[in-house]
């Protein structure tokens, strides 16, 4: 929440007025945060100055770095006030100046002046009638005039505070929608409100009888009020000229206007390689399609409208004209605006006996829309001529376009409930759908192979084939169906093909004389290789016997690892270990050695 509302503060910041039409036309100030210049109407430079700076109704108020310089238009000194502080905003009518920096404010008149501090940082100032205006950080407005300072509850995240010739408007963000409260009463009262996007604050402008104006829409950047007029900019490079809500003039730019600003229609945008002048003037234009005036840039040939247009659906398209003075006498083609739903929609211009062609046909899925041309007006109107605006919509028969088997194992039935929609309505039918079900033997389809309705459950189920004696066959799995059980439930949502897998696995029987087998299944899958043992490898059967196992007797061939190609039967083989009777023989005789020495030595002697 804190982010969005720091994102939406720096775009407001951005929207905020970047250029400033002096109020009697002569010439425009281009502001930044470094400084300011101003230039004449023709976009001739004339000065420059520092920031922060503050256009008044007659004069360019500015911080100079050791106080506030007051010029005139054409910049000569009106007045000089010092200051103690270096300020990050300012306003001033020209005479009374209210400057502030992050904590503290100050008022500055010929009579005297003050300070006050500030609850929140600054965002913006105005000035009207003698009095200061701070919005602050916190979307609250503090009002410093002749007889003192007061705080303005309004609340919300700041989004601008503009001055007219008679009102002072503070604009905040609460929520989702930016609101526009008239402060200069000394209490705030709404006049106007629109939704706003996350991270967006909407550009405004106050005109003559604190008439508000807003930027339109999302791609509206920047907005002026000059008297009658309302002049808005975009971000796609439009800059358009309204009486009311009668565009009367526009003009692509070719780059996104920032800020706008107007005095007599001597009009001055921003975009983001500066800004540049547009002085209009009026031209009236008589015609077959009616008399109006036009506005042109100033210096420009006087020329009628390509096309003008018309609140009703209604334009005229110029095919002649000639001058005569400032007034254009034309001759225009009348065209209607043509709207025409169907599945290749048009919405645009026709003249005026045109025909409009019959609707497209069009496949969808199972059906087709065979045209029989267009409402109008809720009847059927098979052909049709352009006479004044025109708002239709295409008239279908619907036509199944298959019922029955398609030959990829799938039959289709379509069931209509229309026979003829309007377009954009889509025809409302049944697809009954039947997809085949086969299983391979020895697996069978409970029910048997055939069509079944999509999105039904079939059984399917893996019988194993006969195995040779002393062996079987054991499942492993399906291919063409995603199961795991040799009893399958099946949904039907395509063609089913199933077919089991089983494994041939044979017994295995080990015997032994001693000890137990180990490592030994009792069933192993054909062609595998087993490599039994028995524990223990080595016996005494009985004492000094010692016998030592060394593999299977396998149908006459004795090793430790053997294939299975059919039923085992396999005896250990033990072989008897002549090592200990050895071991026996000779400590047998080398004690009866040892005796005989014994005996010798022990005979009597003579």
């Amino acid at each position: 929440m804190r982010i969005a509302a720091l994102l939406l503060l720096a775009l407001a910041v951005a929207a905020s007025a970047e250029v400033v039409v002096f109020t009697d036309g002569s010439g425009y100030a281009v502001l930044g945060p470094s400084g300011f210049s101003v230039y004449s109407i023709d976009g001739k430079f004339l000065y420059a100055g520092g920031a922060p700076a503050y256009v008044g109704p007659t004069c360019i108020a500015f911080y100079t770095g050791g106080g506030i310089s007051i010029l005139s238009f054409r910049g000569a000194l009106k007045a000089f006030y010092p200051l103690n502080f270096t300020p990050t905003v300012l306003a001033a009518d020209c005479r009374a100046v209210v400057a502030a920096n992050q904590t503290s404010g100050v008022y500055i008149s010929p009579s005297g002046s003050y300070s006050f501090k500030l609850v929140a940082p600054p965002y913006s100032a105005a000035f009207l009638n003698g009095v200061g205006y701070i919005l602050d950080m916190d979307g609250d407005v503090v009002a410093a005039g002749p007889s003192g300072a007061s705080t303005i509850a309004v609340g919300g995240y700041p989004a601008g505070l503009a001055a007219s010739v008679d009102c002072v408007v503070a604009s905040v963000v609460r929520g989702g929608t930016q609101y526009f409260y008239r402060v200069d009463g000394g209490t705030p009262t709404l006049i106007g409100s629109r939704p706003a996007r996350v991270g967006l604050a909407y550009s405004f402008a106050v005109g003559p009888g604190c008439r508000l104006a807003l930027a339109k829409g999302d791609k509206g950047t920047a907005v002026a009020v000059d008297g009658p007029y309302t002049i808005y900019g975009t971000s796609t490079g439009l800059l358009e000229v309204y009486v009311g809500g009668r565009l009367v003039y526009a003009t692509d730019v070719g780059a996104p206007v920032l800020s706008v600003s107007s005095a007599g229609l001597n009009i001055v945008y921003e975009t983001p390689t500066g800004a540049r002048p547009l002085v209009l003037v009026n031209y009236t234009v008589v015609s077959n399609c009616g008399n109006w005036s036009r506005l042109i840039p100033a210096g420009s040939p006087i020329a009628p409208p390509s096309a003008v247009q018309f609140p009703n659906g209604t334009r005229c398209v110029l095919s002649a004209n000639y001058t005569v003075g400032q007034t254009v006498l034309a001759t225009y083609v009348r065209q209607y605006y043509v709207s025409l739903a169907s599945p290749a929609p048009f919405s645009g211009w026709m003249s005026a006996g045109s025909a409009i062609p019959p609707p497209p046909p069009l496949e969808l899925g199972y059906v087709e829309l065979a045209p029989l041309g267009w409402e109008v007006g809720g009847r059927l109107v098979r052909s049709l001529t352009v006479l004044g605006p025109v708002n239709a919509s295409a008239v279908y028969e619907v036509v199944p376009l298959v019922n029955g088997t398609l030959g990829n194992s799938t039959a289709v039935y379509v069931l209509t409930s229309e026979r003829t929609v309007v377009w954009p309505q889509r025809p409302s039918y049944v697809v009954v759908r039947y997809y085949y079900v086969a299983a391979e033997p020895p697996a069978f389809v409970e029910g048997g192979n055939g069509y079944y309705p999509a999105g039904s459950y079939v059984s399917i189920r893996a019988a194993p084939p006969q195995a040779p004696p002393g062996c079987r066959y054991v499942f492993a799995g399906w291919s063409g169906i995603n199961a795991t059980s040799p009893n399958a439930t099946v949904r039907v949502s395509g063609p089913v093909y199933a077919s089991a897998n089983f494994v041939e696995e044979c017994s295995v029987v080990l015997y032994t004389k001693y000890g137990v087998v180990v490592n030994a299944p009792s069933w192993a899958r054909v062609g595998s290789v087993l490599s039994p043992s028995v524990e223990p490898t080595a016996v005494w059967a009985p004492f000094p016997l010692r016998y030592v196992f060394v593999g299977w007797n396998v149908s006459g061939a004795i090793s430790t690892q053997f294939a299975v190609s059919g039923p085992v039967r396999a005896e250990a083989v033990w072989v008897l270990d002549l090592t200990p009777l050895a071991s026996i023989a000779a400590a047998v005789a080398v004690a009866a050695a040892a005796a005989v020495y014994w005996l010798y030595l022990r005979r009597p002697r003579r």
